[in-house]
């Protein structure tokens, strides 16, 4: 167990380290170092779904960044459609990477690290409506703190289903 705690530690840094390269992601070098990321993380036996949902918090954190500095809404739920197509130029990247799609690394039949991202992405979405929805500060970040405690009880779930599985 002390092996397992010490493994998930020193993957928990190396995706933390793979994860800050992808703020500028979406070109050839930053979704390497993201599927880099995810391949350290895979050698320490940190469990896809818990990468994945961090990959997808970083998705909607740098597309709801991007859409402050364009300040505009040029179609319809611009935002959403952004998310989207980020989501897409990740995803797709790791599919032809061999990242997703590997019959090793599925739950439920789905591939973890895609269920991940979808989780983390949609955690992420909802924890923001609920931060806006709050109109009174009720504590300091609060929508900080909203996020990332919806993101952590995420991958804890996700860590127990993992548990329980193996």
């Amino acid at each position: 167990m002390k092996r397992r705690l010490q493994n998930l530690f020193k993957g928990f840094i190396s995706a933390i380290t793979g994860l800050f390269a992808y703020a500028k992601a979406h070109c050839p070098l930053c979704t390497a170092a993201v599927g880099s990321g995810v391949a350290i993380t895979r050698f320490y036996g940190i469990d896809d779904t818990i990468v994945g949902i961090w990959i997808g918090a970083f998705i909607v954190s740098t597309v709801l960044w991007a859409a402050k500095k364009i300040k505009k809404e040029y179609i319809p739920f611009q935002n959403y459609v952004l998310v989207i197509v980020a989501f897409l130029l990740t995803v797709i990247p790791f599919y032809y990477a061999g990242l997703i799609g590997d019959l090793r690394y599925t739950i439920f039949g789905i591939d973890k690290l895609l269920l991940g991202m979808i989780t983390g992405t949609l955690v992420t979405i909802v924890a923001f409506h609920i931060g806006d929805m709050i109109k009174k500060r009720v504590i300091p970040f609060q929508k900080i703190v909203i996020t990332l405690s919806l993101l952590v009880i995420s991958s804890l779930i996700f860590l127990l289903i993992s548990w329980v599985l193996l």
